[in-house]
C-alpha cells in the first residue's frame, strides 16, 4: 500500500482513501495520533482526523504542497487542512517535525531547525477544527 492509504470500515466493506495524493512527499511522518472532537461514543466515527507531517529538501512544487507541512486530514479523505510550514531542511532524521497533537486534540507542538539554522526549537500551533 501507498504511504497515505488509509483503510475505514463502511458498511459491510472496508473502503480504502488516499489522502493528498503523495503531495506530502516521500517524507512523512504520521503521529498516529487520532482527535474525536466530534465524532464522540455513539458518532461517526468515520469523521476523525488524522495528523500528519512531511519533511523533504527540494522546493516546493504545485505538485507537492504539503512538503514541509503540518496538517490533518479526515479519516474519510472528506477534508485536509494545511496548519503549518515548519521550515525544518535537512537531510538528518532529527530534521523531521514529529508533530504531535495535545490529547484534547487543540493545539499540535513541533521541532524545527528553520532551513538549517542549526538550532531545534519546539513550536506550538493551534488546531482549527471547526
Amino acid at each position: 500500500p501507498f504511504d497515505l492509504d488509509r483503510y475505514y470500515p463502511s458498511g459491510g466493506q472496508i473502503v480504502k482513501t488516499r489522502f493528498l495524493n503523495n503531495s506530502a512527499s516521500s517524507g512523512v511522518h504520521h503521529s498516529g495520533n487520532w482527535v474525536q472532537s466530534d465524532a464522540e461514543l455513539g458518532g461517526d466515527l468515520n469523521r476523525q482526523w488524522s495528523f500528519m507531517s512531511g519533511v523533504e529538501n527540494d522546493a516546493f512544487t504545485v505538485n507537492a504542497l504539503w512538503k514541509q507541512g503540518i496538517g490533518i486530514v479526515r479519516s474519510d479523505g472528506s477534508d485536509a487542512r494545511l496548519i503549518a510550514h515548519h521550515y525544518s531542511a535537512s537531510p538528518s532524521y532529527y530534521a523531521d517535525p514529529f508533530a504531535q497533537v495535545s490529547p484534547d486534540g487543540r493545539v499540535v507542538i513541533f521541532n524545527s531547525n528553520m532551513n538549517g539554522s542549526g538550532r531545534y526549537d519546539l513550536f506550538v500551533a493551534e488546531i482549527p477544527l471547526r
